[in-house]
Parts: structure tokens; C-alpha cells; sequence
């Protein structure tokens, strides 16, 4: 259990960001 809440909360809003990213692209 080395991974910090924080760092796992940061990396679901970076993945959030991406597919939101994809989504815009995908639908332009």
C-alpha cells in the first residue's frame, strides 16, 4: 500500500482531463 490517496486523486483527474480531451476531439 504504497500509493497515497492524493497521488491516486491527482491521477483520476489527470485520466478525467484525457478522456475529456479525447471526447472534445472525437467530437469535432
Amino acid at each position: 500500500m504504497g500509493i497515497d490517496h492524493y497521488e491516486l486523486e491527482a491521477a483520476l483527474e489527470q485520466d478525467q482531463e484525457q478522456a475529456l480531451g479525447t471526447i472534445r476531439r472525437i467530437q469535432q
